[in-house]
Order: structure tokens, then sequence, then C-alpha cells
């Protein structure tokens, strides 16, 4: 429960930080070629540029570009995709330290720490202006 209550708050402000802001650098560049890739133009720059292999992380390409082929943003995309993997580490810690201590408090703590890092990529944006 207590990582999809950290989750829920780390989507929050992934999404207020993407509507006050715009993605820059590798991030952009991505997103551009994860676009494109899903309007079937292949993985270009631009529409009817040469194809080209810029982008830094076919995966993670290809997923946001699944999404932007379902109709979401790209940007939305990645906030959800990376709030659902910081849910399934909040899990994986919370099974991981419950084996390896009894109490639930240093369980609840580690958990939160782990999402709050997380969110501390948002935090340090560059373009965070909000």
């Amino acid at each position: 429960m207590l990582p999809a209550a950290a989750a829920l708050a780390h989507f929050g402000l992934s999404l207020h930080v993407l509507s006050n802001g715009h993605p820059i650098e590798d991030s952009y560049i991505l997103y551009i070629y994860s676009e494109s890739l899903a309007s079937g133009h292949g993985i270009t720059y631009f529409k009817g540029g040469e194809h080209a292999e810029g982008a830094t992380d076919f995966l993670w390409m290809m997923l946001l570009g699944a999404g932007s082929f379902l109709g979401v943003d790209v940007a939305v995309a990645a906030a959800a995709l990376n709030t659902l993997g910081l849910v399934v580490l909040g899990y994986l810690a919370i099974a991981l330290l419950r084996r390896r201590y009894e109490g639930k408090t240093l369980v609840a703590a580690s958990a939160c720490a782990l999402l709050g890092i997380g969110s501390s990529q948002i935090a340090a944006c560059p373009w965070r202006d909000f």
C-alpha cells in the first residue's frame, strides 16, 4: 500500500512538472524518435529524414513509441513507466527487507526513501520552474 501511495504522489508530481516545463536534451530527442516510430516514419528525427540510430536506449524508445501509438503523450508515458518501475522497486524492497528485518518501521521508511529517490530526479530537473 505504501509504495502505491508514494507512486501516486510521484506520478502527480511528474505531471505537474510536465505541465509547467518542457523536456530537454536526451529525453526530448528520444521522445521525438519515439513519436516518429509510432507514426510509422521509422527511427528518424525529422519526418522524411534519414533513418538513424540516434536513440540512446532502444527498449525505452520502443516502450514510449508503443505508448505514443496508443495515443498517450510520450512524456506522460515516460512518467507512467517510471512510476511503475518505482512501484515494482518499492514492493521488492519491502519483500527483501521483511525477510531480513522484523521491524515494519524500517521497511516502510526504506520503501518511501526508495520512491523519494525517484522523485528527487524530477526535483533536480533544470527546467523545473514551477
